[in-house]
């Protein structure tokens, strides 16, 4: 959510950021897919 807050006050359109979001998501998912290997969130190993 934070992102979406952060690129809306850079004054983007919402659409814009709202496939800025699904691209990534669509990137995330297709290498996880491809690797053939379960997503592990990162964020959790961040010091």
């Amino acid at each position: 959510m934070m992102y979406n807050e952060q690129r809306v006050q850079e004054v983007k359109p919402k659409m814009v950021v709202i496939n800025i979001i699904r691209n990534k998501l669509d990137a995330r998912i297709f290498s996880t897919v491809k690797r053939g290997t379960p997503y592990v969130e990162l964020n959790q190993f961040a010091a």
